[in-house]
This record gives structure tokens, C-alpha cells and sequence, in this order.
């Protein structure tokens, strides 16, 4: 697998997109992060699913915001493999478009796209090794035919899933040590899994900052160079501990071909 140049457009409208967020004890998070979400797009799109959390603000954050909530199951300890996943493709493609964005309560949104990816992909910061490549889970775009093809492919709810081994080669490896570690499944290594079994193109998406970890600050700079961050600012991470995580993602972009200009 490698990281794939991108090929842009910047013919786009809110309809054309839908975020997904999946939330579970986080409502002052997610609540902020819609009310953001609407101030860029405010027509666009959004799909908020409660994993297991029976907390009744939520519902009122669905008519505050114009959310399609659903309040469902317990999907994402480890035993349940990819199905946490597949049920975000199944609510999608109820009303599909051109684009879908997953993204966490602690995402931030600072503006709008200014491009998107003209073919098929899964777009974001690439993360990874050349052996093991996934878009980082704060903020994964994927284009409709991404979605269906994924989607279609039922490889989300195979059982090795939900049964990695950490001897295993490559995204199982880092499935097995998520799930040991914090009894998860993991969109990142998942989609990375499936995406390497059936071609989808990695796109990474300049448009897009997302790291795993916490930060202190982010530079002001920042925040004009991405319409996408993850995560928020929080404190209890150094500013030398964010800037190793910034050089590890720099590392894996180097993979990439040659960026094209939007269109």
C-alpha cells in the first residue's frame, strides 16, 4: 500500500457532504464541536450516533444542531470486530453523498474546504508505515463510491476482526494492541485493513491535520493552513511531545507523490 497524490475539485455545496460523529459520555464536547460544525456548514448533512449512551441531551442537541440522531447498542469494545464501522456506512448510505466525513467530538473545524478529492478515496492524514497505512481516525474522508465499495465488501464484520493476534502482520497488529489496551475497536486500522484488501486509494489531505494524542496549544498559523484539526487543545501534553507527533505525520507524507494543484 502507499499514499496516493491527489486529484482536486473545488465544485462543491453543504448537500454535497455528511459528517458522521459517533459519541459516548462526551456531550459538552460533542456540543461544542456541532455548534462549529454549523457555523461552516450549515447545510450540510449530520449524523450523530449515541454507542450505548442513554444521556437525554443528546436529543436536544439534534434539534439545536439539525442532527440526525440515533441512540443505539454498544458497538465499539473489541468483541464486536468492525461492526461499529459498518453501521456508520449503513446510516450513510440511507441518503448518501457525494462525500463522507467521520469525525470525533474533539475534531475542530476552523473553515471550509477548500478543495476535495475529484476520485475515488479515503482521504485525511495518512498515518503508518509503507506496510501498514491508514488515515487518521480524528478526521476520515471518503468519497461515495469509497463508502459503497467498502461498504459492499462486508470485510468489516469478518471475524478476524474481532479476534487480532498481536504476531499478526501489519493493521491487525495494531487492532490486537488497541483492543488490549483499551478494549476498542479502531476505525483507523480497520478501514486501513479493508481499504489494502479491496484497492482503495489513501489520499492524504492537506486539508486535514489529525493526530492521536493530546496537545497543549496549537500555532495560530495552524488554524488558517487547515479547515480540519484533531484533537482540540487540551493540557496535558507537553509542546515538545506535540511537535515529535507532528514529525512522525511529516515522515509518513513523504510517502506521497507529488501534490497536485486544486482545480
Amino acid at each position: 500500500m502507499k499514499v496516493e497524490s491527489g486529484r482536486w475539485t473545488t465544485s462543491y455545496a453543504d448537500e454535497d457532504l455528511t459528517f458522521f460523529m459517533i459519541v459516548f459520555r462526551n456531550f459538552e464536547l460533542t456540543d461544542a464541536s456541532l455548534q462549529e460544525l454549523r457555523g461552516h456548514f450549515p447545510g450540510a448533512r449530520v449524523l450523530v450516533r449515541s454507542d450505548g449512551d442513554s444521556d437525554p441531551r443528546y436529543r436536544v442537541l439534534s434539534h439545536r444542531y439539525d442532527v440526525d440522531y440515533r441512540a443505539e447498542e454498544r458497538l465499539f469494545p473489541a468483541r464486536h470486530g468492525g461492526a461499529v464501522v459498518q453501521r456508520m456506512f449503513e446510516i450513510f448510505l440511507e441518503k448518501p453523498t457525494a462525500y463522507l466525513f467521520k469525525i470525533d467530538p474533539d475534531t475542530q473545524i476552523h473553515r471550509r474546504f477548500r478543495y476535495l478529492p475529484a476520485e475515488t478515496a479515503m482521504f485525511g492524514t495518512v498515518q503508518g508505515a509503507p506496510d501498514r497505512l491508514s488515515v487518521q481516525g480524528g478526521c476520515i474522508g471518503f468519497t461515495r463510491d469509497a463508502a459503497e465499495r467498502i461498504s459492499d465488501s462486508r470485510l468489516l464484520l469478518d471475524p478476524i476482526l474481532r479476534d487480532c493476534q498481536a504476531d499478526w502482520p501489519s493493521h491487525l497488529r495494531k487492532l490486537a494492541r488497541r483492543a488490549r489496551d483499551q478494549g476498542l475497536a479502531s476505525f483507523d486500522w480497520s478501514l486501513g485493513w479493508v481499504a489494502d484488501q479491496i484497492g482503495i486509494p489513501l489520499v492524504d489531505f492537506p486539508e486535514v491535520y489529525s493526530i492521536h494524542g493530546e496537545v497543549i496549544s496549537r500555532p495560530e498559523e495552524e488554524k488558517d493552513t487547515y479547515a480540519v484539526t484533531h484533537p482540540k487543545v487540551v493540557s496535558e501534553t507537553s509542546r515538545e511531545d506535540y511537535l515529535q507527533l507532528k514529525e512522525r505525520v511529516q515522515e509518513v507524507r513523504q510517502y506521497g507523490s507529488e501534490r497536485r494543484s486544486p482545480r
